[in-house]
């Protein structure tokens, strides 16, 4: 869910067992409390009904099992689509192109590009998106987007036959690139309307086949069709929930295009079809399953990542008698039963319709009464069987809302639910067992991305869906009153003088709050970025970031505290204790007028305050040290690390994984301080030690021993995804660049970038000269790194076609490359002689490998 903490730009959530129910911006939200008991030292405190405004939680609790790692929203509220691989994901919302860390859901970078649609999948690091024209007749135009950086590296124009505005949608599909424009054909009566589909190369050289197809839709009330669904043995089936459009992928060719026809393809490419369907239009490649039997209907297999196991129908009994839809599958013919399930679905009479999905050797199959069941896909026996509430449901057309059933991992399958009215539902069940794990209100499944990342959606905005163990909340420590009968605490914070205490149910809020030792009556709960305002009497005020730092204000007086023990619904915690133990009990200074403070990080003898209005918009910073300190006015937020320069020139850079500050005076040598404790709107309370850090590297403690293990296994780790440059600099030589050359050179250039930018955040302050070992690494790579991206742009030149500029400019990065080896020679002295036998974990660098 997401608690009380939400950035504008990223939120990280994790799971609790409350279960809230979001409504609108300004209203009082429900919370309904399970049996656990939460009892505090002292007496409950009578409710006073706070008045909330702000963005309040968009997503109800789950109860286990699962978590939204992070929340993305556009700046202009604007629908959000993702695309990713393995590596990278871009977000497309309103113009704007925004890369991201699909791990953390860190801001990475931004560009502006006026895209419409992109394929939600990736194919060789580029996401696929298009842009119509201005007119309705005019060209339009796909785009292939580099997600590492947003550079679009080429185009292609379609021609279009819209003589109004058209649905076009596109998708990644068996390596090539497929594009639909629906269109109004006009004159024809009974198919209206026509698609013309278009098969393009992952290069976007030409334009492989296109095929004008029949829209068999009766009318262009539907803004979704048509989804594109899978390739199967060389068939390629679009999909509106049912496949009315099969074509040969190689060709184009037609094989169906018919109302409520061929409803789905198998593995082997066999189409399956529906008994009431239109003479084929085509030739099947692999032959169609078509049961002589009018009363089976095909399963619906629409939301499914696999194909089905098996031809799938139900029966629908004469007249609906009795609303029970037995559950056969059937061999080649369509005829033969291979198994009957043994439990019957049941259809809303209105609604007479089976969903299923298929992976991971299991087929759940879903009703609209709300039934779900699992069975062997091979003999059809029952695993398990469960329910839950089905939603209210229209009576067709428009209306129409169909269970969907997803694999969310191997451990859980989520139903995808909705209601006539536009409600959302997610209900989980555990893959294993079928037991009820959570129920997500609010929110819907966007669809699958190349890495198995599902994301769920609410009005705003998308998070990624992923598995997790049971999250339970902290027990109140003493001292704290308790909430009041049919309230939970859903945030509590102590410090010196003072608690904040917030509860919640029975469609109100209530807050507890002592400050310097007396208490202070507040009337108003505003959500903010990461945090929450309380407004108090007497102009009071209580700023909090992730119930973790604090700005209070009493009278004329401002100032900053850290939390020392915390827990808040829905904010990444390692543990009750937050770690500020070294940190004054309050900091001389405090936000000014519309920022909050944003991060804080501790260390022996100093602290660095961020202030901002939101995670990615820094106002101000200061900091002290034991060698004074200094503020300073913005900050740029990138691969989750601050950094700035302070008014005298000196660059400060925060790291929260790892737990670093960085303050490079200018000219000077840098200095680095280990953070005991700090927090940071994506990563939550950490410190030195705790989480991961580039490459999933563990985070070193503050030791000299685990800061070389840090470094030695992040150099490590860069060299074994690193492919080496010679193969690539002797086909530039000789102009002679296949596709694998560009995406080698594109693939070392990434990898560097990624080491010289972890480089900035590795701590070395406990490593005698490692300050110098960094600077001595970082001005190597740094060079290399020069020459890699001019290896990437002849590369680019020669596959274009322009033998002279790439050749030019691989002799240029050849002179760059050749004064690197006297700097990794440099670094790999130093650490031989200085590292290597006084650390455990180092071992001897080769300058060559770097």
């Amino acid at each position: 869910m997401t608690g009380l903490f939400r950035s504008r730009i990223l939120l990280l959530v994790i799971s609790a067992v409350l279960v809230i129910a979001a409504v609108v911006v300004g209203a009082v939200f429900v919370l309904r409390a399970q049996s656990t008991s939460w009892i505090g030292n002292g007496l409950a405190q009578p409710v006073a009904a706070l008045n909330v405004t702000g963005n309040p939680p968009a997503y109800s609790s789950f109860t286990a099992g699962a978590k939204v790692a992070w929340h993305v929203k556009s700046t202009d509220g604007s629908s959000v689509t993702a695309v990713t691989d393995s590596k990278n994901m871009m977000i497309v919302a309103g113009g704007d192109l925004t890369g991201v860390d699909p791990t953390t859901g860190a801001h990475l970078w931004q560009r502006h590009e006026p895209l419409v649609g992109c394929a939600p999948t990736a194919l060789n690091g580029s996401a696929y998106c298009y842009v119509p024209g201005a007119e309705t007749t005019s060209p339009i135009t796909v785009l292939r987007v580099r997600l590492s950086d947003g550079q679009v590296l080429s185009t292609f124009q379609l021609p279009s036959a819209n003589t109004q505005d058209g649905v076009e949608r596109i998708a990644v599909l068996g390596g090539a690139v497929i594009l639909v424009d629906a269109t109004v054909a006009g004159g024809d009566s009974i198919h209206p309307y026509k698609a013309i589909v278009h098969r393009l190369p992952a290069d976007l050289a030409g334009e492989t086949w296109r095929t004008v197809v029949p829209d068999p839709r009766q009318s262009n009330d539907s803004g979704t069709w048509p989804d594109i669904a899978r390739v199967e043995s060389g068939v390629l089936v679009l999909n509106d929930g049912y496949a009315d459009m099969v074509l040969n992928f190689d060709t184009g060719g037609i094989i169906h295009a018919g109302m409520a026809g061929a409803e789905d393809v198998l593995a082997d490419g066999r189409v399956v079809a529906n008994p009431d369907a239109e003479t084929p239009t085509g030739t099947a490649p692999h032959g169609y399953v078509r049961p002589a039997d009018k009363a089976l209907q095909p399963v619906d297999f629409s939301g499914s990542a696999q194909a089905p196991p098996a031809p799938l129908y139900f029966t629908v009994a004469p007249n609906n008698s009795d609303n029970t839809l037995p559950v056969n599958a059937y061999a080649a013919d369509g005829n033969t039963p291979l198994w009957r399930m043994p439990v019957t679905m049941v259809g809303d009479p209105q609604w007479l319709d089976v969903y299923a999905a298929a992976d991971k050797g299991l087929l759940v199959l879903t009703d609209t009464a709300g039934h779900v069941n699992a069975v062997d896909p091979k003999k059809g026996t029952l695993l398990w069987s469960n329910s839950y509430d089905a939603p209210e449901r229209g009576d067709g057309g428009a209306d129409m809302t169909k269970p969907t059933p997803y694999f969310l991992d191997d451990n859980t399958v989520v139903i995808a639910d909705y209601d006539k009215y536009g409600g959302k539902y997610l209900h989980a069940f555990s893959a294993a067992t079928g037991t009820a794990l959570w129920t997500l209100n609010g929110v819907g499944i966007t669809g699958t991305v190349g890495t198995g990342l599902r994301f769920v959606q609410d009005d705003s905005g998308f998070g990624p869906l992923v598995g997790t163990t049971t999250t339970t909340p902290a027990s109140l420590p003493g001292g704290l009153p308790s909430c009041p009968t049919g309230m939970t605490p859903i945030s509590w914070s102590t410090y010196p003088g003072g608690h904040v205490l917030l509860c919640a149910g029975s469609g109100r809020y209530q807050a507890d709050v002592t400050i310097n030792r007396k208490t202070v009556n507040c009337t108003a709960l505003d959500f903010t970025a990461g945090g929450y305002v309380l407004r108090c009497g007497d102009g009071a005020s209580v700023r909090a970031l992730g119930g973790i730092v604090f700005q209070f204000t009493v009278g004329s007086k401002s100032w900053v505290q850290p939390a020392a023990a915390a827990w808040s619904v829905g904010v990444p915690s390692h543990g009750i204790s937050t770690g500020f133990g070294s940190a004054p009990q309050t900091l001389p200074v405090s936000c000014p007028a519309g920022a909050i403070p944003l991060s804080l990080s501790t260390w022996h003898g100093g602290w660095l305050l961020i202030c901002g209005t939101d995670a990615l918009h820094v106002t101000s910073f200061t900091y002290r040290s034991d060698s004074g300190g200094s503020t300073g006015s913005d900050m740029t937020f990138q691969n989750g690390v601050y950094c700035g320069t302070d008014q005298q020139g000196t660059s400060v850079c925060a790291s929260g994984v790892p737990a670093v500050v960085t303050i490079t005076p200018r000219g000077a040598t840098p200095t680095q301080f280990s953070a005991d404790a700090n927090y940071f709107p994506s990563t939550g309370n950490g410190g030195a030690g705790e989480g991961t850090g580039a490459y999933g590297v563990a985070a070193p403690k503050a030791t000299a021993d685990d800061q070389v293990r840090y470094l030695m296994q992040i150099l490590q780790k860069s060299q074994q995804g690193r492919a080496t440059v010679g193969g690539l600099v002797a086909n530039l030589l000789r102009c002679s660049v296949a596709t694998a050359d560009v995406a080698s050179a594109h693939s070392v250039v990434t990898n560097r970038q990624q080491l010289v930018d972890a480089l900035t955040s590795a701590p070395v302050d406990e490593v005698p000269g490692g300050s110098q070992l960094i600077a001595e690494l970082k001005q190597a790579l740094s060079v290399s790194l020069r020459a890699d991206t001019q290896y990437q742009s002849a590369a680019q030149q020669m596959s274009s076609g322009d033998c002279t500029s790439g050749l030019n400019t691989a002799k240029a990065a050849i002179d760059v490359a050749n004064t690197t080896d006297a700097l990794k020679q440099t670094f790999a002295d130093d650490w031989n002689t200085n590292i290597v036998g006084k650390y455990a974990e180092a071992t001897t660098i080769d300058p060559n490998s770097l």
